[in-house]
């Protein structure tokens, strides 16, 4: 008789029927999958477990692991003596997912790299999940457009919601579709009538027609996703009698979905590498630009969704921005606090606060940084040309938004954080804006000088706000700028990370010390 039944899916395997003689292998398995790090408990900070890469309902009735993952829970069990008939392996059946037409307007064709990504995309090898690293600008959304396109692909979209009016603009301006034909999808409410339309019952047709679905593109919020797992894993099946059609892991064969594809996967990278624990079709694609951490055990886990030996990797970088490094003093060193009591580590909002809540200080901080952008984006300023500022904070962004729109009245000045309107982001000559609203997954045309007042460590960070700046139509060459106080040991030690990771993918670098003392 069988002590543990697993069944394989595309993306996961899930161990359920687990013997009491069997859970403590089962276990230990899971445990190999725990991050471990420091976690603030009250006001301390203790070494505990942070995350899980791995799955489990709360009675512990069944465990999903990464597919990804199976061979080495052969070998695991083997030890175990978990082997022949102790084991009852089950085949979980791919779903077909349903055809739609997805024609993309003539004026929009592959260019340079793209046909070979969308070829790649496209390859029908056992690799159901695709990984493509491109340059930021090199145009990974539009690949996965047009791999839909031409896989005639019913298309779930997962994404932060901060994301979701971008990809429904480049939908639209991508494919010759009706709005009707996409939907998003944030919130339980919205989940559970999108169900409720791909329903079985509303599925029945009159003899001789033929069902057509309701939507051919979902865009979907990842913490809408997130949600409904998380009520999955507290209350099993009883979800159905709560709203939902189905489980989460029938997801994909309830909407009739061939392709799923996750924007940014590097962002809420856990939340992710969960969602493929629930995930069963016939291909997937993620996608990102800088799928690299500073932390080992990270790196560990991209590696194990997306092997190496079958990512895309692009055929090179393409160098096009200048950098420059900006170091300047404080007037009145030690007066600004700036280190977390609890953690003992650098904290750049309170940084900010330190400067805002000194009127002097603020006063020279703002002149500062008018300083840099005369010597920078005005002094090359073309119609047309546009600048980011990047802060950490909201209210850093809203006042010196306020202060550029008094100084600058014949620009456009806008602030984007937040729940900030998107054409915020996208029309104005200058927004100030943060490295978590702004940072990834935003083009904007024309953009000519992007602004890092913040010291940060996080190589995604400062490679996707480097990403940020495109080719200019004109020639010219784009500039990224970061700040550094000269006073502030961490800030040197971040600056000498970023220099170093950095300068390989730019064309110049400049270093300027300024007088002005804040």
């Amino acid at each position: 008789m069988a002590e543990i039944s697993v069944y394989v899916a595309s993306h996961n395997f899930t161990v359920k029927n687990i013997s009491p003689r069997s859970r403590l292998a089962i276990e230990q398995f899971a445990k190999k999958y725990i991050q471990w790090g420091y976690v603030k408990a009250g006001r301390q900070w203790v070494y505990s477990a942070m995350r899980v890469f791995a799955a489990a309902t709360k009675e512990r009735s069944e465990y999903r692991f990464h597919i990804n993952t199976l061979e080495k829970f052969k070998d695991h069990i083997l030890v175990h003596n978990l082997k022949d008939a102790l084991v009852e392996w089950v085949d979980v059946p791919v779903p077909v997912g349903y055809s739609v037409e997805l024609p993309i307007f003539d004026k929009w064709e592959a260019r340079e790299e793209q046909p070979k990504v969308i070829e790649y995309i496209l390859s029908d090898d056992k690799t159901r999940s695709k990984f493509v690293n491109l340059q930021t600008g090199k145009g990974k959304s539009f690949c996965a457009m047009s791999a839909a396109s031409l896989m005639k692909s019913l298309t779930v979209l997962v994404c932060k919601p901060m994301y979701i009016e971008k990809w429904m603009i480049d939908i639209k301006k991508t494919y010759d579709i009706d709005a009707e034909d996409i939907v998003t999808i944030q919130g339980g409410a919205q989940l559970m009538a999108l169900l409720e339309r791909f329903s079985p019952k509303n599925r029945l047709v009159p003899p001789g027609e033929k069902w057509e679905p309701p939507f051919k593109f979902i865009i979907l919020s990842n913490k809408t996703y997130q949600l409904w797992i998380k009520l999955f894993e507290e209350h099993g099946a009883a979800t159905l009698d709560m709203g939902y059609e189905c489980l989460p892991e029938n997801f994909y064969e309830h909407v009739c979905a061939k392709f799923r594809v996750i924007d940014e996967v590097h962002q809420d990278f856990h939340l992710n590498y969960k969602i493929d624990l629930y995930t069963n079709v016939a291909k997937s694609l993620s996608l990102s630009a800088t799928l690299i951490a500073d932390d080992p055990f990270l790196n560990l886990m991209y590696g194990v969704a997306y092997p190496k030996h079958l990512q895309y990797v692009s055929e090179g970088y393409d160098k096009y921005i200048a950098t420059a490094a900006v170091f300047y003093n404080l007037e009145r060193p030690g007066m600004i606090r700036y280190q977390d009591p609890s953690s003992n580590r650098y904290s750049h909002n309170l940084y900010e606060q330190g400067i805002l809540r000194n009127g002097r200080t603020k006063d020279n901080y703002f002149k500062l940084l008018r300083e840099i952008l005369e010597f920078s984006y005005f002094k090359t300023h073309k119609p047309g040309y546009k600048l980011m500022i990047f802060v950490a904070s909201i209210n850093m962004a809203t006042e010196l938004t306020n202060y550029l729109t008094i100084h600058y009245p014949k620009f456009s000045v806008t602030r984007y954080v937040e729940d900030d309107e998107y054409v915020n982001v996208m029309e104005s000559d200058i927004r100030v804006s943060t490295l978590l609203s702004s940072g990834t997954a935003v083009d904007i045309p024309g953009l000519q000088t992007t602004l890092l007042t913040v010291a940060v460590s996080s190589s995604q960070s400062n490679i996707q706000g480097l990403g940020r700046l495109r080719k200019m139509l004109d020639g010219t060459t784009p500039m990224f700028i970061w700040l550094s106080c000269a006073d502030i040991p961490t800030h040197i030690k971040y600056h000498d990370k970023k220099k170093a990771m950095l300068e390989p993918l730019t064309l110049s670098y400049k270093n300027y010390e300024l007088q002005t003392r804040v």
